[in-house]
């Protein structure tokens, strides 16, 4: 096991150590076939040692050893704070910290083939790989959240817009200190505490899903699906075509059990969007029939409330459901 003197960084009434962890590739600048397994199947971490600097691990067994970059990590002033790790799609890490109010990205730049910096006003960054809020590698991309000069307002903001797209999640009622970001299917759990040490925590908005996962359906059918409580707002339609057809939901997690049901028919009638995802297997496929109706998914998932109902009848027919 390694032992390292650890910086700390002061977070209003609390000292918080140097050491950020998160899922990485199996091993460092090595894509593979590019799966989310060989992308994202190991644990690293990022600790500032007092004395030797920046130090990069993998888990490996029950310990964490300590593992040669692909290129040195820089050398950070000691008025820096607040250091974040996540993995990109070319399996690189790309790191975050806070120096002066003015947040530094460094990141794998494909077409220089080097590290490059983005810089952006803000405090206390978190980084977050969104390919593990719906595990679908391709197109998958870099978060940066951090909080604006007053700590009262959450931003996220993405490396594709090389994190000049800040976007505000949420504006607090008193200035907080982010924490963590924790991924969850199409959604993230925000924790931060406040000057006194009290924790504030929240979900983000679900996460936009990709507008080419679509089901089709041609007959009647039922049965539940777990997700991510996506459901449609007044404007927000859902479309079934009166042809054959078979769909897939290549999008890789979303879930059907036993108990749960969608139904989906001829006319309107009830159902319910549940607010949780379980994987299944993207081979999976389900084909369905039933009468037209007119519609379109919303390409951002829209959240919905409990009043909100999907409705449609009929048989599951078609895929294995894991």
């Amino acid at each position: 096991m390694l032992e390292f003197k650890i910086k700390l960084y002061s977070a209003g009434p609390w000292n918080v150590l140097e050491d950020a962890r998160c899922w990485g590739p199996l091993t460092l600048a090595t894509v593979g076939n590019g799966t989310y397994q060989e992308l994202f199947g190991a644990i690293w971490r990022i600790t500032w040692d007092r004395k030797r600097g920046l130090i990069l691990q993998q888990k490996q067994g029950s310990d964490f050893q300590e593992v040669e970059p692909d290129e040195p990590l820089p050398v950070l002033p000691n008025r820096a704070r607040h250091i974040s790790l996540a993995f990109d799609q070319a399996a690189r890490p790309v790191l975050a910290y806070e120096l002066d109010q003015v947040i530094h990205v460094r990141q794998w730049n494909p077409v220089s083939h080097q590290y490059t910096y983005q810089q952006v006003d803000g405090l206390d960054p978190v980084l977050l790989m969104d390919a593990h809020l719906h595990y679908f590698t391709p197109d998958s991309d870099v978060l940066l959240y951090c909080l604006d000069l007053e700590r009262l307002h959450l931003q996220v903001s993405h490396q594709r817009n090389t994190y000049q797209d800040q976007t505000q999640v949420s504006t607090l009622q008193l200035p907080a200190f982010l924490d963590q970001v924790a991924a969850y299917p199409y959604m993230s759990r925000i924790l931060l505490h406040d000057h006194k040490g009290a924790e504030v925590r929240f979900v983000s908005p679900l996460y936009p899903y990709r507008a080419e996962d679509t089901l089709s359906v041609t007959a009647a059918a039922s049965g539940d699906w777990d997700t991510v409580g996506y459901a449609f707002a007044a404007g927000d339609l859902l479309t079934f075509s009166g042809g054959p057809a078979t769909g897939l939901w290549n999008i890789a997690n979303y879930a059907f059990s036993a108990a749960d049901t969608l139904s989906i028919a001829g006319g309107p009638a009830t159902g319910l969007w549940d607010s949780l995802v379980i994987p299944y297997s993207a081979a999976d496929s389900m084909a369905v029939s039933g009468s037209p109706a007119t519609g379109l998914w919303d390409s951002p998932g829209i959240g919905y409330t409990a009043g909100d109902t999907l409705t449609v009848t009929g048989t599951i027919a078609g895929g294995t459901w894991t």
